[in-house]
């Protein structure tokens, strides 16, 4: 669950008429799940900004250790999904741009897969 929603749904009771792009939002929850499956631990926190969790420090080291173990695009890339703040973060269809420029995504398009 994004920042947004994880804010309006928890602190505020009601996530139905949080604003935000759902897009970006599903961004932010699919690098949530490809950053989980790769270290397979909790991501606990990563979406919360309280007296208990600064997510963006939670993914920024988070992050970090997943350069030990992966490239550093596919690490740059994650850390775009991740961005807290929804203006910061790419949508889908800037991603798979994003994504075109490395070489070693662009050698996979997926580009027949998306809609027109």
């Amino acid at each position: 669950m994004s920042p947004i929603l994880w804010k309006a749904h928890v602190v505020d009771g009601n996530s139905r008429f949080a604003k935000h792009n759902i897009y970006k939002s599903d961004v932010f929850s699919v690098g949530l799940l490809f950053y989980q499956l790769a270290v397979m631990e909790d991501v606990t926190g990563f979406n919360q900004k309280s007296s208990e969790y600064d997510g963006e420090k939670l993914v920024a080291a988070g992050i970090n250790k997943l350069r030990e173990t992966f490239s550093e695009n596919v690490c740059h890339i994650l850390n775009l999904t991740l961005k807290f703040y929804e203006k910061d973060r790419p949508s889908f269809i800037e991603l798979h741009r994003i994504m075109l420029s490395y070489p070693e995504f662009a050698q996979h398009d997926v580009a027949p897969c998306l809609p027109n």
